[in-house]
Protein backbone atom coordinates (compact mmCIF):
# COMPACT_ATOMS: atom_id res chain seq x y z
CA UNK A 1 0.00 0.00 0.00
CA UNK A 2 2.83 2.29 0.68
CA UNK A 3 4.59 1.35 -2.35
CA UNK A 4 1.08 2.14 -4.68
CA UNK A 5 0.64 5.89 -2.42
CA UNK A 6 4.78 6.89 -3.85
CA UNK A 7 3.89 5.57 -7.17
CA UNK A 8 0.36 7.59 -7.34
CA UNK A 9 0.82 10.89 -8.64
CA UNK A 10 -1.19 13.43 -7.59
CA UNK A 11 -2.13 17.38 -9.16
CA UNK A 12 -4.11 20.08 -8.48
CA UNK A 13 -6.89 19.26 -11.17
CA UNK A 14 -8.67 16.47 -9.56
CA UNK A 15 -7.05 13.14 -10.62
CA UNK A 16 -4.10 10.80 -9.96
CA UNK A 17 -2.01 8.63 -12.43
CA UNK A 18 -2.09 5.49 -10.91
CA UNK A 19 0.77 3.32 -11.80
CA UNK A 20 -0.04 -0.38 -10.01
CA UNK A 21 -3.29 -0.93 -11.21
CA UNK A 22 -3.96 -4.67 -12.17
CA UNK A 23 -6.87 -3.74 -14.35
CA UNK A 24 -4.92 -1.04 -16.45
CA UNK A 25 -7.27 1.53 -15.00
CA UNK A 26 -4.14 4.54 -14.48
CA UNK A 27 -6.33 7.51 -14.24
CA UNK A 28 -8.38 7.80 -10.80
CA UNK A 29 -10.70 10.53 -9.75
CA UNK A 30 -9.63 12.15 -6.14
CA UNK A 31 -12.93 12.83 -5.18
CA UNK A 32 -14.62 9.64 -4.92
CA UNK A 33 -11.57 7.38 -6.08
CA UNK A 34 -13.54 5.91 -9.64
CA UNK A 35 -10.88 4.61 -12.06
CA UNK A 36 -10.42 4.60 -15.93
CA UNK A 37 -8.92 3.51 -18.35
CA UNK A 38 -8.12 6.71 -20.36
CA UNK A 39 -7.82 9.77 -19.75
CA UNK A 40 -11.28 11.59 -21.49
CA UNK A 41 -13.28 8.84 -19.59
CA UNK A 42 -12.34 10.49 -16.35
CA UNK A 43 -12.38 14.03 -17.42
CA UNK A 44 -16.21 13.26 -18.36
CA UNK A 45 -16.67 11.76 -14.94
CA UNK A 46 -15.00 14.84 -13.57
CA UNK A 47 -17.50 17.01 -15.61
CA UNK A 48 -20.84 14.58 -15.65
CA UNK A 49 -21.10 12.37 -13.04
CA UNK A 50 -18.66 12.82 -9.97
CA UNK A 51 -20.20 15.32 -7.22
CA UNK A 52 -23.45 15.26 -8.89
CA UNK A 53 -27.04 14.84 -7.15
CA UNK A 54 -28.42 11.82 -8.67
CA UNK A 55 -32.22 12.12 -8.92
CA UNK A 56 -33.45 8.95 -9.54
CA UNK A 57 -33.73 6.16 -6.65
CA UNK A 58 -34.40 2.48 -7.31
CA UNK A 59 -37.47 2.11 -4.13
CA UNK A 60 -36.71 -1.89 -3.91
CA UNK A 61 -32.50 -1.34 -3.00
CA UNK A 62 -32.10 2.38 -2.61
CA UNK A 63 -29.46 2.68 -5.07
CA UNK A 64 -29.28 6.01 -7.01
CA UNK A 65 -28.62 6.90 -10.64
CA UNK A 66 -28.25 10.08 -12.70
CA UNK A 67 -30.83 9.29 -15.66
CA UNK A 68 -33.96 7.83 -15.76
CA UNK A 69 -32.89 5.23 -18.41
CA UNK A 70 -29.78 4.06 -16.18
CA UNK A 71 -32.68 3.38 -13.07
CA UNK A 72 -35.20 1.29 -15.20
CA UNK A 73 -32.31 -0.49 -16.93
CA UNK A 74 -31.07 -1.61 -12.62
CA UNK A 75 -34.53 -2.72 -12.33
CA UNK A 76 -34.86 -5.18 -15.63
CA UNK A 77 -31.60 -6.43 -15.11
CA UNK A 78 -31.01 -6.76 -11.15
CA UNK A 79 -34.90 -6.78 -9.24
CA UNK A 80 -36.98 -8.63 -12.28
CA UNK A 81 -34.35 -11.62 -12.75
CA UNK A 82 -34.30 -12.17 -8.83
CA UNK A 83 -37.89 -12.12 -8.82
CA UNK A 84 -37.94 -14.50 -11.63
CA UNK A 85 -35.25 -16.45 -9.99
CA UNK A 86 -37.67 -16.82 -6.68
CA UNK A 87 -40.84 -18.56 -9.33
Amino acid sequence: AAQEAINNQSNTQGFSIIENDPLNRKFGCDRCRTRYHNFSSLMHHNKHECGIKKLYVCQICFRDFLRKYHLDKHIINTHLKEFELQK
